[in-house]
């Protein structure tokens, strides 16, 4: 299996956990999203007034995901940019992926994945503007069914795989 989430976006970007600059998952993983949300709040500006008052309402561990989809989907201009920004940096690892594998359907789980479930036609239309012709016709992104635990579900399945079904 691949491990698509360290795909080089952002050369010399932010640290990923796996300790490489500039990863996928440092920019697109529900973590990430909710800590660049934190960080552009903080940073203020004119339109960061919303976010950082949403956020405000939060507990030190809850997520700030879901209070920037909830802004950008009532239009929120922060909101919006950063949504975008993730859009964009998904697309470029994706399109890149589905030239290479000439897949026709990804499915993004966890909070990021349910998060950007209301956007899923731009991202395609994004993968698709920089994916070969052959290669996005019938293109599709869909929310995995599992939802947000979905990573740690598939984890599981393949451990017992793996591992078999010991008891002892």
């Amino acid at each position: 299996a691949g491990h698509l989430g360290h795909i080089c976006v952002v050369p010399e970007g932010r640290l990923c956990p796996c300790g490489n600059l500039g990863c996928l998952e440092a920019y697109c993983s529900g973590t990430s999203i909710g800590k660049r949300t934190r960080e552009a709040a903080e940073k203020g500006g004119k339109n960061a007034k919303p976010l950082a008052e949403a956020l405000a309402q939060l507990g030190p561990d809850e997520g700030a995901g879901p209070i920037l989809f909830e802004l950008a989907e009532q239009r929120d201009p922060l909101a919006c940019d950063l949504v975008e920004e993730t859009l964009n940096l998904l697309a470029q690892a994706l399109s890149s992926t589905v030239n290479i594998l000439d897949i026709r359907l990804i499915v993004l789980g966890g909070g990021a994945g349910i998060g950007l479930s209301p956007w899923f036609s731009d991202l395609e239309k994004k993968i698709a503007d920089h994916s070969m012709p052959f290669c996005r016709e019938g293109l599709r992104v869909r929310v995995a069914e599992l939802g947000e635990h979905s990573l740690l579900l598939g984890t599981v399945a393949l451990c017992r795989e793996r591992l078999g079904s010991r008891t002892d």
